[in-house]
């Protein structure tokens, strides 16, 4: 008596495929496949690309012989095609066997599936232009970002400065400068806008501007007194507040930044500074443990407030370290944060080598994720 169970064995033992199409149901075909092969040569082939070796097909059955691993790649594909003739396929290790209704047969169906293939391919060209465009145009986006950087900060007299900028994207909200504001003074600051990516780096762009050292009316570290015409230097807290006042008022963009931003009197080596929802710099004294400076104070543009002033009188020798919350929050292979413990031991392992030296030492300890003790 022969059952579904033995029917199913028989056909499986002639080589049918057995596939299941829309609506459920099981199906058997049979290959047939000496009617016709095609050769990797042959345009199916070329339009196919990496996916598909040869091909092969019948009435009802196309096989397409494809790469180790990449056979349920084109198997999905398929299943989402909605080519018309194509009741199901089965994907194995390096074939993939499409079953057709037999009033379409596999040569049309491969032709069909040639075109859409070919559709596809200028459709990849379109993407991969337009992916050109959109790299060249981050590329441009990143040199004028980068432009705001620190130049030449070598030559201040009696201070000595070495940074490291490190986006974890091309464009990033982060940024830093070092500007020399007049004969004895030194301006230092560093930004962190919330968010990431292209409209990030525009507000950080933007930010800059306004933080320039140039004296004109665009900037918020020039102020006029007493009706006069001529600018002097504002204070940091009142360099903060005008910036606030700024940016408070454009909560469309829902964006927000952080900033540290200090004087230094190189001749006298009193340091005043503002913090506003930055990480507070780091104080290192010679023969002295490395201590974070106090200040805090709500990020620019999140709510109208006034911002403190503080100040530090350093000596020669003294180091001041700023950075962004990336350094502290970056994480090991573990999932540890390097934290602010492991971030005070790496500035005190480092006290005695020189700026540029210290800051390679302690960027390697970020990224292994541990510090000297």
């Amino acid at each position: 008596v022969a059952t579904q169970a033995t029917v199913s064995r028989d056909l499986e033992d002639l080589g049918a495929v057995k596939v299941r199409i829309p609506g459920g149901s099981m199906v058997y075909a049979m290959p047939e496949l000496a009617q016709e092969r095609i050769v990797p040569d042959d345009h199916l082939r070329r339009v196919m690309g990496e996916f598909v070796v040869e091909v092969a097909h019948s009435v009802n059955l196309v096989v397409l012989r494809t790469p180790p691993g990449s056979a349920h790649v084109v198997g999905s594909a398929l299943d989402r095609s909605g080519l018309a003739g194509v009741l199901g396929n089965v994907s194995g290790d390096d074939t993939v066997m499409v079953v057709c209704a037999e009033d379409v047969g596999g040569a049309k169906v491969a032709a069909r599936l040639a075109e859409r293939h070919r559709e596809l391919e200028v459709h990849n060209c379109l993407l991969a232009d337009a992916n050109s465009k959109m790299k060249r145009d981050l590329d441009a986006a990143a040199k004028i970002q980068r432009a705001f950087l620190p130049g030449r900060i070598q030559d201040i007299p009696n201070v000595q400065f070495a940074w490291h900028y490190s986006p974890c994207t091309e464009l990033a909200g982060d940024m830093l400068n070092v500007m020399r504001l007049d004969d004895e003074h030194v301006g230092v600051y560093l930004l962190d806008v919330s968010g990431h990516g292209v409209q990030a780096a525009l507000m950080a762009v933007t930010v800059c501007r306004y933080l320039s050292s140039h004296k004109d009316a665009s900037s918020v570290l020039w102020e006029r007194r007493d009706g006069s015409t001529e600018y002097h230097l504002a204070s940091p807290a009142a360099a903060a507040v005008q910036l606030n006042d700024r940016f408070v008022l454009q909560s469309l963009t829902e964006q927000y930044f952080t900033l540290v931003y200090g004087i230094l009197n190189r001749r006298t080596g009193l340091f005043r500074y503002t913090v506003a929802g930055h990480p507070s710099p780091v104080h290192l004294h010679q023969q002295s443990q490395p201590v974070f400076l106090s200040g805090d104070g709500y990020p620019i543009g999140v709510a109208e407030t006034d911002y403190e002033e503080h100040s530090i009188q350093l000596t020669p020798g003294d180091r001041l370290i700023f950075y962004s919350d990336g350094v502290t929050e970056c994480m090991n292979l573990s999932e540890e944060l390097f934290g602010n413990s492991r971030f005070l031991k790496s500035l005190q392992y480092t006290a005695d080598h020189s700026l540029d030296s210290a800051l390679s030492k302690i960027l390697t300890q970020i990224k292994i994720g541990r510090a000297h003790v």
